[in-house]
């Protein structure tokens, strides 16, 4: 990428990610963002011990050690945000706008490396649902960011021998490690690209980038006794129950319903004359279709497999493309074009299949590092097929990216709003229903937590006080709640029956993205897709009990821990 191309890239990517960013700076803390959080204020109390303390994220207190499931290094960047800005939700935002420009720049830079310039790559990836309805306080994008910005680095440092690039790309590669565990995969990415080009003494300069992964290692002994990547990976008990399959299915719908390039792919195909790898769409589209319906005993609806069948056929046409053009490098290791190939083929492979048999569940979240080499590969072909006078294509092409760009801003929208529902129902219930009088207690995790917790609501934990006669209890129709009442069985037992009342959060926009009934950004499980249109479902439903007159000696299932 030369000077000038460096120049013209900066203004778009600037306008890119404020286009992006900025109508969503206020949106409210969501799903995983209070555990950040948590980590962030306990970082401004003891820097060095970033998992000192506890936490309720799963119905009952435990150490924070043992719940976060990711290094802080996200947490700590935050923290001078959020002591100057008191937990700003603007303020966090914005300065989360910086992965962003990363994941912007390293995509820019790798488009220019290998898709002849062409910032469609970039456009594509970053007004996708996956980039803007993931743009929280979240560790998702800082570890795609960071990863993007190290294997653009390394890429550009192994190209000219550029030993000041390859330490920075090393570096960024290990920050986003220290971001995201699974960011991990970037490192066989990095060492991939100087071996298919025959550049072998610039493989170890992944020897940085790992040296500040074990770094973190070498605190967690001296603090923990253990590594925590270890401690997740052979003591603590995962989600169990979700087979792959269920995974699989889930990659194809995140793929197909995050980019909307298939049909300009299979039609690049066509001007290119590709005529067997066109007709092979047919059957991955049926197969794929048939594999979702029997794997759901046929009750997947039309949405969800729409959404597998694109991307079971995006999926299928870039791996080929890919692979045919990687597989002359067998034939000729000078091949630079076939080392290309093959290396943006294996990096597509690489995050698959790591989110179908490492992860303990799918989410787009865990698919956006798949979007770089995905888009990558498949404008390889579809620019093939502009030279070749496909004018009619790039009129498609534009369309279909307006398209795409329409639905991510009404999805993002619509999250926004999802979120935006815990942060109002938290401030009603602190206007109607906190009082000296009572106890108001509360149920429930994600961003609910860290507002009702700002409300000043008392958490219920599992196994320790219960609620008194007369208290107030709110809980959230659709928030995971996880065991909090694994102690009493049935809530029912300390809550009337009856609620006080009932309120529902909605939204006119026919799309939702966390309701469960079908639709589930956040965890692809199931049934469930990213986003589903045609919904006249609430948001979330606000439920608000009084706790009853109780016997406490008949109600616990087994004793309070002390």
């Amino acid at each position: 990428m030369n000077t000038a191309m460096k120049m013209q890239s900066i203004p778009l990517i600037l306008l890119v990610v404020a286009v992006t960013a900025l109508p969503f700076l206020n949106k409210a803390y969501t799903i995983d963002d209070p555990f950040v959080l948590a980590v962030t204020k306990q970082i401004l109390e003891t820097p060095l011990d970033p998992f000192a303390g506890t936490i309720d994220w799963f119905g009952y207190e435990s150490a924070m050690w043992e719940a976060t499931t990711n290094p802080p290094l996200l947490s700590y960047y935050l923290a001078p945000f959020a002591a100057k800005f008191q937990f700003s939700e603007i303020a966090l935002h914005a300065a989360m706008m910086l992965f962003l420009l990363l994941l912007a720049w390293g995509m820019t830079v790798l488009s220019h490396r290998f898709t002849q310039g062409s910032n469609w790559p970039l456009l594509f990836l970053m007004f996708s649902p996956a980039v803007m309805v993931s743009g929280n306080v979240m560790r998702d994008v800082p570890a795609a960011g960071l990863a993007v910005a190290g294997v653009a680095l390394f890429v550009m440092g192994t190209d000219r021998d550029n030993w000041l690039y390859l330490l920075l790309g090393s570096v960024l590669a290990g920050l986003a490690g220290l971001t995201k565990y699974s960011s991990v995969i970037v490192f066989p990415v990095l060492l991939l690209y100087p071996f298919l080009h025959r550049k072998y003494r610039l493989m170890g300069w992944i020897v940085p980038g790992l040296l500040v992964f074990f770094a973190w290692c070498l605190h967690n002994e001296a603090f923990y006794g253990q590594m925590h990547v270890v401690y997740l990976t052979v003591h603590r008990r995962t989600v169990e129950g979700i087979p792959w399959q269920d995974k699989a299915c889930g990659a194809l719908v995140i793929l197909g319903s995050m980019v909307y390039i298939t049909p300009a792919l299979l039609w690049s195909f066509g001007i290119r004359k590709r005529w067997v790898a066109l007709a092979g769409a047919l059957p991955v589209g049926v197969a794929a279709l048939w594999g979702v319906e029997r794997y759901f005993d046929w009750n997947a609806d039309v949405q969800y497999g729409t959404w597998a069948v694109l991307g079971a056929i995006l999926l299928y046409g870039v791996l080929l493309d890919g692979f045919r053009r990687g597989i002359r490098y067998v034939k000729d290791f000078r091949d630079a074009r076939a080392a290309d190939a093959l290396f943006l083929f294996a990096w597509l492979c690489a995050p698959v299949l790591f989110s179908i048999f490492f992860v303990p569940f799918q989410a787009v979240r865990h698919q956006i590092l798949t979007l770089i080499p995905l888009l990558l590969l498949a404008f390889q072909s579809i620019n093939m097929a502009l030279r070749l006078g496909g004018m009619v294509l790039e009129a498609f092409v534009v369309i279909v990216f307006f398209i795409q760009a329409a639905v991510s801003y009404a999805v993002a929208v619509v999250d926004y709003q999802f979120a935006d529902s815990y942060r109002q129902m938290a401030a009603y219930v602190k206007e109607k229903y906190v009082s000296p009088d009572h106890e108001t207690w509360y149920a429930g995790h994600w961003g609910w937590k860290y507002y009702a917790d700002q409300a000043g609501l008392r958490q219920r934990h599992r196994d320790q006080a219960l609620p008194k006669p007369g208290d107030i209890f709110a809980w959230p129709l659709r928030v995971h709640y996880g065991d909090v009442f694994g102690d009493i069985g049935d809530p029912f037992k300390v809550l009337e029956h009856g609620t006080i009342e009932k309120k529902e959060f909605t939204t006119p926009i026919p799309i939702r993205t966390m309701n469960f009934h079908g639709a589930s950004f956040y965890a692809v499980i199931g049934n469930n897709i990213p986003y589903r249109f045609f919904q006249d479902i609430d948001l979330e439903t606000l439920k608000v009990f009084r706790v009853k007159d109780f016997n406490p000696d008949t109600v616990r299932l087994k004793p309070a821990s002390p």
